[in-house]
Formats: structure tokens, C-alpha cells, sequence
């Protein structure tokens, strides 16, 4: 979003040339504010893309981004230094925590081993476990897919191109609420309503990656299961790698629910009305899926 970008460095002009006893530096900051402007109006989008920025910063994200933002501004005129650096840091740390870039920059390294695997194409499989995540029940009780989902339909894609006879659910050690069903129990129930038979399906304990993997590795040696897929999320299937070898069990990667967009597809001008500055809930929820791998790995998890 070039065009924001010089709109705020004419703002920015205007506010540092407009201090009182500068008669020269406002006339050139005038002059600078012009050109910025100009600029910004030669790069102008279009209404549909301006529309969405608005929306954005309505959003409460962009409010506070909005709000931090005058923030600056008003401590920088009114000559406070230490709290313009405050407020320009919180600022900082809120654009960068909501920014596609670096969602994207963080995401990408832990999917891209994952890029060229189309799950359908992997040969068929004693078992396929599905890694418990992405369901969850709605108010009036039913399992829904959330946005993790994908990992759901995934494997029922697979059972129903016959890619194997047995999936394998993992999570039956976890129960979100003394009245909900186990995580295992609700990916159940979502693939029976994805069209795989009850009695195709396997429950399993665990309540964590790594106990997910221990689990496998115990029942694929009680089944003497020689050809075993797992079904996850890519940006979780370097983790989900890294402990199976630890726990002595051999899995294929099937992977899905991929958080990574098609950036590399797009053009420089694409590139920048698609990723603007303000930071948006999207981008947040990928920067905390990915801090959480990147955790994992630094602490051996």
C-alpha cells in the first residue's frame, strides 16, 4: 500500500515543520508534506482497496493502531519525548504483531519442506493418524470444523480415495471441559459426518504432540502397522517430525491446513495492496501459531 505509505510521510512532515520559529524548515516542510502527497495520490488504489482500509481501521485492532498512532503525533508536537517513545514503540510492537509480512516471514520457513506434497499422491498407508485439533462444538452442540479444519477434511479425503482402511485420532487424553467430549471424540464424529464408517476409526490417548507420539508409536507396534501417514497442520509438521524420531516412529507426512498464502505468485504491486500497515487479526493468529512452533523447538517440545 504505497500510497499510505507517502500519505503518512506527508503527515508526518507537516507535523514536524509546523513547530513554532521555523518560518524555513515550514516552508520546506510544506513543500516536502506537497510532493508526499502528490505522490501518494499518483499511487492511489482504487475505491475497493481504500474501502478495506477503512474497515480495517474500524475494526478494534485498527482503532488502537489508529489511536497510538495520533498518539505519537500529539506527544512529538506537544515536545514530550519520552512518552512519544513509549507510544511509538507500543505502536511498533502492535504493527508488527498484526503484520502480513512478517506473518507470512514466519510462517513460510516451517511449511516450505511441506510445498510440494500433495497428500492424494503419497500410495496408500497401513493407518493415517489425524492429530487432534481443528473441531470444536458449536452452541447447540455439534461438532463444527474450525480453522484448523482442514486437517479434518484432509484425512477424510484420503479414507474416501482409499488411501487406507484405518484412521487413527489422537487427543483421547484431552477434554477441554468436564462435559465436552475428548478432542479425539469430536475428530471422530466430524469424519463420520465427512462420510468415514465408525468402524473405520481408531481412538487414542495423548494430550500433547509428544504423548501424541508415543501413542502411535505404541499402537502401531501392538497393529504391526508398517506404513503410517500423519495428518496435521503444515506449519506443525516440523514439530510433529522432530518428536516421532524421538520417539522411534516412522510417519510420512501428509500435511495440510497451510497458513502461508500465495505470495510468491503475486506482483510488487499486488504485494503491497494485499499486506497494508495495519495490522489485522488474520496475521495475528498466524504470528501466534508460528511463535509457538518456534517455542517448541527452542525449548525442545
Amino acid at each position: 500500500m504505497p500510497w499510505f505509505l507517502f500519505a503518512l510521510a506527508g503527515c508526518a512532515t507537516l507535523v514536524w515543520s509546523s513547530r513554532p520559529g521555523r518560518s524555513r524548515v515550514r516552508v520546506t516542510g510544506l513543500a516536502v508534506a506537497a510532493v508526499f502527497f502528490a505522490v501518494a495520490v499518483a499511487c492511489w488504489p482504487g475505491r475497493f482497496e481504500v474501502d478495506r482500509m477503512l474497515t480495517e481501521l474500524a475494526l478494534p485492532l485498527g482503532i488502537l493502531w489508529s489511536t497510538l498512532l495520533a498518539s505519537v503525533v500529539w506527544y512529538v508536537r506537544q515536545g514530550k519525548v519520552r512518552a512519544a517513545i513509549w507510544a511509538g514503540a507500543m505502536f511498533v510492537g502492535l504493527s508488527a504483531a498484526g503484520n502480513h509480512w512478517i506473518a507470512q516471514g514466519l510462517v513460510v520457513p516451517l511449511e516450505r519442506h511441506y510445498f510440494g506434497i500433495d497428500p492424494l499422491e503419497q500410495g496408500r498407508f497401513d493407518a493415517i493418524c489425524l492429530l487432534g485439533g481443528g473441531t470444536w462444538l458449536d452452541r447447540n452442540g455439534r461438532v463444527k470444523l474450525t480453522n484448523a479444519g482442514d486437517r479434518v477434511a484432509v484425512a477424510a479425503q484420503l479414507y474416501r480415495a482409499g488411501r487406507t482402511e484405518t484412521l487413527f485420532c489422537t487427543g483421547g487424553d484431552l477434554r477441554p471441559a468436564a462435559n465436552l467430549p475428548t478432542v479425539a471424540e469430536m475428530s471422530a464424529e466430524a469424519l463420520v459426518g465427512l462420510g468415514v464408517p465408525r468402524e473405520a476409526i481408531v481412538l487414542g490417548g495423548a494430550d500433547n504432540t509428544k504423548t501424541e507420539m508415543q501413542a502411535i508409536r505404541r499402537i502401531t507396534d501392538e497393529r504391526n502397522w508398517k506404513r503410517v501417514g500423519v495428518v496435521t497442520s503444515a506449519w506443525h509438521m516440523g514439530r510433529v517430525e522432530r518428536l516421532a524420531k524421538e520417539a522411534g516412529v516412522s510417519l510420512i507426512p501428509l500435511p495440510a491446513d497451510f497458513l502461508s498464502g500465495p505470495i510468491d505468485d503475486l506482483t510488487v504491486r499486488d504485494r503491497f495492496r494485499r499486506f497494508s500497515l495495519i495490522p489485522n487479526a488474520g496475521a495475528v493468529v498466524r504470528i501466534h501459531a508460528a511463535s509457538k512452533e518456534y517455542l517448541a523447538r527452542l525449548v525442545n517440545r
